[in-house]
């Protein structure tokens, strides 16, 4: 078994050309040894049946006339015998037909080339019997049986024929000849279609051989070229896969980079309209103060055109408090300081919180997962993404519940915002761009996350913000 395996793997190892060389060598030389073998013996069993047909022909045409006479003679007439020898004792018979026996039914042999066996009698084998039957049959004979004795001198091996002789009305055998062929000729014979036979079977098997080889070496040249091109486009497919796989990163980083970037001058814009805007109104409210002031104590003095006055500048100071409240407001939405200290859990949680002290609505909160840490870029996509869907679900269904599930796992993040409001169409929007949906998708496909939404009219709809909890550069 072990010489088996290594002779399989060493066959493994080898080309296809060389595999296909050696098995079909050994497979074609196996078929054309069988192939060989059963015309050679198809030829020989022909040579055989054919010399049995020209001996039956031969006695019935040459012994019948002799042998009828000789039977009328009660098996004892010299002249029909002694013509039968002149025939069979001639040189020129001899070489092809060296002995000849006529048997009768009970074994009596009544006429031989060999006179010491006229009038024996021996017992009646299966072969004369069939004879005797109406076939005429013929074999190889190694010549051991006792009526061979004379034979055994002349050959060690002769072909036996038995040719049932007829009567002419009738034809009722009553006799059988039985003629000893020399197997030089018939052996001669068979050996010369023996070896046109193997000449043709082997010139026909190596031509296809060839063929089959120069077939499959042309194929194998085709799949080792084929072979090679796909190599190398293989190595240049996995070189763009590497160099994608890095653009890949590049952008996700650029991404959070122009995120952090972002959420950096959106933090200076707040401050800026803090300390800027917001100063300037609140002075201006202060001189608001100052002035109805003097207006309201100096209205005792003057009369009506000071009312008229205080009046005015009321006005002017609830407008001026409105335009610090939103600026204000404002400021503290596009400030998200705190989420550089948040968990991802938290992010999401304060994002709630600010909806529902803007709206007054309560949010539940489902989480899975431990709550741990994320990139900076992560925890802002995450709150703007909960903030939007949570503000889209108040705008358009104010009597709907709504819910946040938030899932954490060791490469992502989950974000679920789903609300039992009246549906809609999530393709008209994506076109039209209402309800932020682009904005999302954006934000969350910038970091290289997936983002979905599913409505149903009249079942609610459900937003999925996907995200790595990991970021190239950690941002």
């Amino acid at each position: 078994m072990g010489g088996i395996e290594h002779a399989l793997s060493r066959m493994r190892n080898v080309g296809l050309t060389a595999r296909f060389s050696l098995v079909s060598l050994l497979l074609l030389s196996f078929a054309l040894l069988v192939l060989g073998a059963w015309l050679t013996l198809r030829i020989e069993t022909a040579a055989v049946t054919r010399s049995t047909e020209l001996s039956g022909t031969y006695i019935q045409v040459l012994m019948g006339p002799h042998l009828r006479k000789l039977e009328r003679q009660g098996w004892q007439g010299a002249e029909a015998i002694a013509a039968l020898d002149a025939h069979f004792h001639d040189e020129a018979v001899l070489d092809s037909v060296p002995a000849v026996k006529v048997w009768l039914g009970d074994g009596t042999i009544v006429y031989s080339s060999t006179p010491q066996l006229i009038g024996s009698r021996f017992p009646v084998d299966d072969t004369l019997r069939r004879a005797f039957a109406g076939d005429v049959q013929s074999s190889i004979s190694e010549l051991e049986a006792a009526e061979n004795r004379f034979e055994r001198d002349i050959a060690d091996r002769l072909m036996e024929v038995y040719v049932p002789i007829r009567r002419e009305r009738g034809g009722e055998v009553y006799a059988v000849g039985e003629f000893y062929l020399s197997l030089a000729p018939l052996e001669a014979t068979a050996q010369t279609a023996r070896l046109q036979t193997w000449g043709v079977v082997i010139g026909l098997g190596g031509l296809v051989y060839l063929l089959l080889f120069g077939m499959v070496r042309e194929t194998s040249r085709t799949m080792r070229r084929q072979r090679d091109k796909l190599a190398r486009y293989s190595m240049r497919l996995r070189a763009l896969l590497r160099q994608n796989r890095r653009m890949h990163r590049r952008v996700v980083q650029a991404g959070a980079n122009a995120m952090a970037i972002n959420e950096h001058y959106l933090q200076r814009l707040s401050a800026d309209l803090h300390d800027g805007a917001g100063q300037d109104l609140a002075l201006v409210l202060l001189r608001l103060d100052e002035i109805q002031e003097q207006c309201t104590s100096r209205q005792r003095v003057r009369g009506g055109c000071g009312l008229f006055l205080s009046e005015e500048l009321a006005a002017m100071r609830v407008a001026a408090q409105s335009a610090l409240q939103d600026v204000r407001s404002l400021s503290k939405e596009l400030r998200l300081s705190a989420v550089d200290t948040a968990s991802v859990v938290q992010t999401v949680q304060r994002a709630v919180r600010d909806y529902a002290r803007k709206t007054g609505r309560k949010v539940s909160i489902v989480q899975h997962g431990d709550d741990v840490d994320a990139p900076q870029s992560v925890k802002i996509t995450l709150y703007r993404v909960a903030q939007e869907a949570l503000m889209n679900g108040f705008q358009h269904a104010r009597e709907a519940e709504q819910e946040v599930d938030i899932s954490v796992g060791d490469d992502q993040v989950t974000l679920k915002i789903t609300d039992t409001g009246p549906g809609f169409r999530v393709g008209e929007a994506l076109v039209s761009g209402r309800l932020g949906l682009v904005g999302m998708r954006d934000r969350v496909q910038l970091l290289g996350g997936a983002f979905s939404c599913v409505s149903c009219e009249r079942q609610g709809t459900r937003v999925t913000a996907t995200l790595p909890r990991l970021l190239p550069g950690g941002k």
